[in-house]
């Protein structure tokens, strides 16, 4: 429509994209030199580099906040795990070892391996069953069991600033909460 094209002509005006010449009762227009967007983005750049430092003193008062993401399915679980792997000198692991193994099949071992070689120490409370009790203290783990964790289906893992909940039920579910 002719009133929506002159609204647009107009903003473009604005922007110095097209000029305008009036003869008699006509208006023309005219495309301005495609340069004119370069310079427009410069100046915006410019303007952005100069508000940066203040916006990051800002940030600095706020401090850091409280980071919560969810994921669903084994993304989580192996996010958290490799998290702990690669920036981790120890970690506290709570939950059901047996329902763990079976919800996520063959990586706690992998993880197991990974972590003794890197040298990373564990704490383990885990449920009272033959599953658990296959894991023994040594150099970097130390391993305690209670009865009260036997029917969970959740595994609490902390690190760092981290603290991540899982949920080994159908669709898996990590809750990953980063705080100091």
């Amino acid at each position: 429509p002719r009133g929506t094209a002159y609204d647009i002509l107009e903003k473009l005006k604005i922007k110095g994209l097209i000029a305008s010449l009036i003869k008699g009762k006509t208006t023309y227009f005219r495309a301005n030199d495609p340069e004119v967007l370069v310079k427009a983005l410069e100046e915006k750049k410019a303007n952005i580099q100069r508000i940066i430092p203040g916006l990051k003193d800002m940030q600095n008062i706020i401090g850091k906040k409280v980071i919560i993401e969810v994921f669903e399915g084994m993304v989580g679980i192996r996010k958290i795990l490799d998290d702990v792997l690669d920036d981790c000198k120890e970690v506290i692991i709570m939950g059901n070892e047996q329902y763990a193994r079976q919800a996520i099949s063959h990586h706690p071992e992998n993880f197991r391996m990974k972590r003794l070689e890197r040298k990373i120490k564990i704490k383990n409370l885990l449920e009272e069953s033959k599953t658990a009790r296959t894991l023994e203290d040594d150099k970097y783990s130390k391993v305690k069991h209670t009865e009260q964790l036997k029917d969970s289906k959740e595994v609490l893992i902390i690190y760092n600033e981290v603290t991540a909940h899982m949920i080994m039920e159908e669709p898996t579910t990590t809750i990953k909460i980063t705080s100091e």
